[in-house]
């Protein structure tokens, strides 16, 4: 699957799972999310949430909200059995995530969602 995309969510909870990994990481505002029904937390801009494929997880989040979302088939090695799904991320992966949100915007292109990989 191997793709980014925009997303912003509403505040109805959503509940599901599916066979891909995801990253979510947030532009502006927030995203509450609960995984198997025993982690929950509020993921803001800075950092980023760690869902493996096959789990469930709830979220809601206010729809002034945007996210980066990664859709991988694989995860990273370094993303593979974290203590904690909540991870920080640094300026300049903050900064290369709004490059990328500029470009996404300005083009709506099935090649440029996924050759940022």
């Amino acid at each position: 699957m191997n793709k980014l995309s925009i997303r912003y969510y509403s505040q109805d909870i959503n509940r599901h799972q599916h066979n891909y990994h995801q990253l979510v990481l947030p532009l502006h505002g927030e995203i509450f999310i609960t995984l198997n029904n025993d982690f929950k937390t509020t993921v803001s801009t800075g950092s980023c949430i760690v869902i493996e494929k096959n789990v469930v997880h709830a979220f809601t989040a206010d729809e002034a909200a945007r996210f980066i979302v990664a859709d991988l088939d694989v995860l990273p090695e370094n993303l593979i059995n974290l203590l904690c799904p909540k991870i920080s991320i640094d300026s300049r992966l903050l900064s290369y995530l709004q490059f990328i949100e500029q470009q996404l915007l300005v083009v709506s292109d099935e090649k440029l969602t996924n050759s940022t990989f």
